[in-house]
């Protein structure tokens, strides 16, 4: 009976330990909690992002390391073959900004202005 007592005991004990170990590999595998004061110092730096952007000091990888961090995704969209590109960035947040930026191009006809430019041109050649 003792020895039966002992047994139980050892398997019980065995599993407890590879029950803890099993948790403390979990634990280490979840993210830490932030404290107060490290979400402070995150809220803050947020609002500081334009003067970091701009900083002399900020080289391009970290500017790029910047947007990867806070934006979700970017959609470019191009109008037809012009030099324009419709811009949307999603951020993390749950905000949008949109734009449009120029792209350089290979034909002069392919700029969204050729039309208007060329009229021009004519209405100006037969003014002398």
């Amino acid at each position: 009976m003792a020895r039966q007592l002992a047994k139980e005991w050892e398997d019980k004990l065995m599993a407890h330990r590879r029950l803890q170990e099993e948790y403390e590999r979990f634990v280490q595998t979840q993210p830490r909690s932030l404290s107060a004061a490290e979400r402070e110092a995150i809220v803050h730096l947020a609002h500081n992002v334009p003067a970091l952007w701009h900083a002399p000091t900020t080289t391009m990888a970290e500017r790029k390391e910047m947007v990867r961090q806070i934006s979700q995704r970017v959609i470019v969209a191009g109008e037809g073959l012009s030099e324009r590109l419709q811009i949307t960035i999603a951020w993390i947040g749950g905000g949008s900004t949109a734009g449009v930026i120029t792209r350089p191009i290979s034909r002069i006809e392919h700029l969204s202005d050729d039309p208007r430019l060329c009229e021009r041109i004519r209405a100006l050649a037969q003014a002398g």
